[in-house]
């Protein structure tokens, strides 16, 4: 299959896409910047691939509405020591985890099911897969960042900043490390819409209501009233995530787990989430954070 069918086939998608250096990663010089050229016309991508039939294909995440999550394979051993997530070692009994498996692990804990990862999944170079799902570009919803749960493991591409970021297309191919690998698609879906879990995990955080200063209020004080009702008031399938939030929030905010336990417990439990639940989430949520802090 030509390289030009492959770009033809990502329009059909939908997709925003530019030319991608032959069995490279980075932008072909016809591509110009990227994040201004990248199109969904069919002349210009006619044109691009005429003047470069072997380019890869790079798709464009902002324009394409897409959220994608690369998932990488484990390079080296012990490759989740010093994150978060160290402990999937024992767990696994493995000491090399894959991306896959470190997202798997956060999506259970945060509210997944399983039809969440039904969506299109291209194999990478390397074996690592590229999650697609689809960002709606509608009212209330918060901006995306480019985010990382575990840096060059799990990875996202999307929305966030001036251009957003990009990923190689199904059909490209790059020679890396004295092989060829190329990018296949494995399950031919349509992307579907992130789950709450994976838009709380990407999303820009909305800043926390000030609360007023009362004059009766003692020096020091810290009013969480804003997390708290955040925290009250998520719909379900984000309760835990806003739970994480406003817990990893307080942490900053230099709170004790005990301070965070109390002030949020009682209206994660208002949210319908049980005790264990609520204790394990912001238990989490200070792990995370603190080791973010480097703490």
């Amino acid at each position: 299959m030509a390289m030009l069918d492959h770009a033809l086939a990502a329009l059909q998608r939908g997709w925003h896409i530019f030319p991608v250096k032959e069995l490279g990663k980075e932008p072909h010089p016809f591509a110009g910047q990227w994040g201004i050229t990248a199109t969904n016309d069919l002349a210009q991508v006619l044109r691009w691939w005429a003047d470069a039939p072997h380019a890869n294909i790079g798709v464009a995440c902002k324009p394409s509405g897409l959220c994608v999550v690369d998932c990488d394979v484990a390079k080296a051993d012990w490759n989740l020591v010093g994150t978060p997530y160290a402990h999937l070692h024992d767990e696994f009994r493995k000491s090399r985890v894959d991306g896959l498996a470190v997202l798997s692990v956060y999506a259970s804990e945060h509210g997944a099911v399983g039809s969440d990862f039904n969506t299109l999944r291209v194999r990478t170079r390397a074996g690592g897969f590229h999650l697609y799902y689809s960002w709606p570009n509608v009212e209330g919803w918060r901006k995306p960042s480019q985010g990382s749960l575990v840096k060059g493991v799990v990875d996202v591409r999307n929305g966030g900043g001036r251009y957003g970021g990009y990923v190689l297309g199904p059909g490209s191919a790059v020679f890396e490390d004295g092989f060829v690998g190329s990018y296949d698609i494995e399950t031919d879906l349509p992307a579907r819409q992130v789950p709450g879990w994976l838009y709380e995990m990407v999303a820009e955080k909305p800043p926390r209501p000030k609360a007023p200063v009362s004059r009766f209020q003692q020096p020091g004080t810290v009013s969480y009233a804003g997390l708290v009702e955040s925290v009250r008031t998520a719909f379900p399938g984000n309760r835990n995530n806003a739970l994480l939030w406003a817990a990893r929030s307080m942490c900053s905010d230099g709170a004790t787990e005990e301070d965070a336990q109390t002030e949020l417990g009682q209206a994660a439990r208002i949210a319908g989430l049980d005790p264990l639940e609520i204790e394990q989430t912001i238990n989490s949520a200070y792990r995370l954070q603190q080791y973010k802090d480097g703490v």
